[in-house]
C-alpha cells in the first residue's frame, strides 16, 4: 500500500517556489511602510512560535524583532560574514548562546521533521517527495546563478575605477568560480518545507522563509542571534548596494578601519557589500577555534534557507590546479554553504540524512574543495 501525502500542498508549494522573484521587493515593502514592518514582524513571530514547538530553550528565551538593512554593506557585517585577511579573525565576534539555540532548535526541527516522514510515509516514499523538490530546485538553478551573476555586476558597475585600481586584490575578472548561495537553492529548506507540506504540517519555522522571499526580501542570521533581514533598496530600476554612503564603518570591518580615508569612505562601504570571487585559507588557519565555530555555524543555518547573499559567503573558493596547493586541506577550500546532491534521492540516502552523525566536526570532515560531500549519502 502507497503512503498518503498531502499532493495539492506539495504541488502549491513547488508552484510558488518556481515562482519567487529573489530580491524584487513589492512596492509597500520598497517603501518598508508599516504593512511591510508589521509583515516582516509576524512572519519572525511565527518562525520562533513553531521553532519553540521543537526546543524548549527557544520558549525560554527572548529573540527580538528583526534587525532591517537596506544597505549590503550593512547587512554583511551585522550577519557576521566577515573578513578576507587572515588577522580578521583576531577580532571575529563569538557566536552568542542566542544563535546556538536559535541553530540548534532549526537542527532538531529538520530531524524531527525528517523522522517523522520516514515514519509516517516511509523512506521509498520520503525520497521520493524529496527528489521532486530538488528537481524544482535545480529547474531554476541556471536562471537564479545568472540573476545571482548579473546582481553583483551591476553592483560592481557603480564602483568607481579608481578604487579598483586602489585595492587591486578586489575583482579579479579572470576568478569565475560558480557559486550556490541563498539566491539559488536555499540549501535544505525546500526539502524540510516539502515534507512538511506533505505530511499535512502548517505550521514550519521553514514557511515563513518563503513569505519573506515572495515580499523580495532575504531572512538571515547574525551571530549574535539577532533575526537579520536585508531590503533590497532601487533606485531609477537599479539596484543601489549601500544607499546609506555616509553610515559608519562596521566595528568588525577590520581591513576599512584601517585603510579607508574620510575620502573613500563611501566607495569602500559600496565595495565591500560583497565578498572577492576567489580566496582560500592556508591550512594552519583551520586550527583557529573561532574559524571552525564560525564555518559551522555559518553552515548550519544555509541549511536552513538562511544562506549568505551573492558573494556575502566567507569565501568563495579559487580552486583552479594553478592556484592550490597538493598539499592543501579540503577542508580549507570549503565555499562554507552546503550544496545539493547532484546524484538521485535514494530510500538509503534519505536514511542516511537522518541516521549520520551531525556534529560540527562530520560537518567539517565531509567538506570538500568544491563544497559538495565526500560520501554520497551525506549532506
Amino acid at each position: 500500500m502507497v503512503a498518503r501525502f498531502d499532493e495539492p500542498a506539495l504541488t502549491a508549494l513547488f508552484d510558488r517556489f518556481s515562482e519567487v522573484q529573489w530580491l524584487r521587493p513589492d512596492l509597500s515593502m520598497s517603501a518598508l511602510d508599516d504593512e511591510a514592518r508589521g509583515f516582516i514582524d509576524d512572519r519572525i513571530d511565527q518562525h520562533f512560535s513553531s521553532l519553540s514547538s521543537h526546543s524548549a530553550a527557544v520558549a525560554e528565551r527572548r529573540f527580538g524583532g528583526a534587525r532591517v538593512h537596506r544597505s549590503l554593506y550593512d547587512a554583511r557585517f551585522d550577519c557576521g560574514y566577515f573578513g578576507r585577511f587572515w588577522w580578521c579573525f583576531s577580532e571575529l565576534a563569538p557566536v552568542s548562546p542566542e544563535a546556538v539555540t536559535w541553530v540548534r532548535a532549526l537542527d532538531e526541527a529538520r530531524r524531527t521533521t525528517l523522522s517523522r516522514a520516514r515514519a509516517t510515509l516511509g523512506s521509498d516514499v520520503s525520497a521520493s517527495i524529496v527528489e521532486r523538490a530538488l528537481a524544482v530546485a535545480r529547474g531554476r538553478a541556471g536562471r537564479d546563478a545568472t540573476a545571482d551573476e548579473q546582481l553583483i555586476q551591476r553592483l560592481r558597475s557603480r564602483v568607481h575605477d579608481s578604487v579598483i585600481q586602489r585595492w587591486p586584490l578586489r575583482r579579479d575578472p579572470s576568478i569565475d568560480n560558480a557559486r550556490t548561495t541563498a539566491l539559488a537553492l536555499c540549501g535544505q529548506w525546500i526539502v524540510c518545507e516539502s515534507l512538511c507540506a506533505a505530511l499535512g504540517e502548517r505550521r514550519s519555522p521553514w514557511a515563513p522563509l518563503i513569505d519573506l522571499w515572495e515580499r523580495g526580501v532575504a531572512p538571515l542570521a547574525a551571530t549574535d542571534g539577532a533575526f537579520v533581514v536585508y531590503v533590497p533598496f532601487f533606485e531609477r530600476g537599479a539596484l543601489v548596494a549601500d544607499p546609506d554612503p555616509s553610515g559608519a564603518l562596521s566595528v568588525y570591518d577590520v581591513v576599512g578601519r584601517r585603510e579607508a580615508s574620510d575620502e573613500t569612505h563611501a566607495l569602500w562601504r559600496q565595495c565591500n557589500a560583497y565578498f572577492d570571487a576567489g580566496h582560500r585559507f592556508k591550512g594552519t588557519m583551520w586550527q583557529e577555534p573561532a574559524v571552525l565555530a564560525l564555518w559551522a555555524w555559518t553552515h548550519r543555518f544555509a541549511r536552513h534557507g538562511f544562506a549568505p547573499l551573492p558573494s556575502m559567503t566567507l569565501q568563495s573558493v579559487h580552486s583552479a590546479p594553478e592556484s592550490v596547493a597538493t598539499n592543501t586541506p579540503p577542508s580549507a577550500l570549503s565555499t562554507y554553504l552546503p550544496r545539493q546532491p547532484v546524484e538521485p534521492m535514494t530510500a538509503a540516502r534519505f536514511d542516511a540524512m537522518i541516521d549520520e552523525p551531525d556534529t560540527d566536526e562530520a560537518l567539517l570532515e565531509r567538506a570538500t574543495a568544491e563544497g559538495l560531500v565526500r560520501r554520497p549519502s551525506s549532506w
